[in-house]
């Protein structure tokens, strides 16, 4: 049997750092608190999930960031992120300053993540396991339970 403190350091995910560079070095506007103080943002604690949802994280973020870019008339407001993290086995993206329109991308996302093994980034499907829900394809779900 596991101990909790076993199981909370299993749990815990983390983007691996060269991915959150490119993140915030590609859209400085929405990560401009990525580095700020906790009293701030919870962005100081990085992007709280695996690698496999970067591509998707990019694709949202670029997505928000070029419709405000490619419409500056419309003088939208510019989103600022503020969390980014796994919650019962899906994507979570929390930002101030979000229109309807950018809520309904976060939210297309958000939903897509339930597909997308967040290991790995291959299909995958949300499972519960041990207490936790999480998104994981076969082969990744096949590695973990042997650890």
């Amino acid at each position: 049997m596991d101990s909790l403190g076993q199981r909370v350091a299993a749990k815990k995910k983390e983007m691996r750092k060269e991915l959150d560079e490119k993140l915030v070095k590609e859209f400085p506007l929405l990560f401009k608190d990525r580095h700020a103080s906790e009293m701030k943002t919870a962005m100081c604690w990085g992007f709280d999930c695996g690698d496999g949802w970067y591509f998707l994280i990019h694709h949202l973020c670029s997505t928000i960031q070029g419709r405000i870019d490619s419409n500056p008339h419309m003088k939208l407001p510019q989103p600022t992120v503020f969390q980014v993290k796994e919650k019962f086995g899906s994507l979570r993206f929390y930002v101030d300053f979000a229109d309807d329109e950018t809520r309904g991308m976060i939210w297309l996302a958000e939903h897509m993540s339930a597909y997308i093994c967040e290991k790995c980034g291959k299909e995958g499907r949300i499972i519960y396991e041990r207490g936790w829900y999480r998104c994981r394809c076969y082969s990744c779900w096949k590695k973990e339970r042997k650890v």
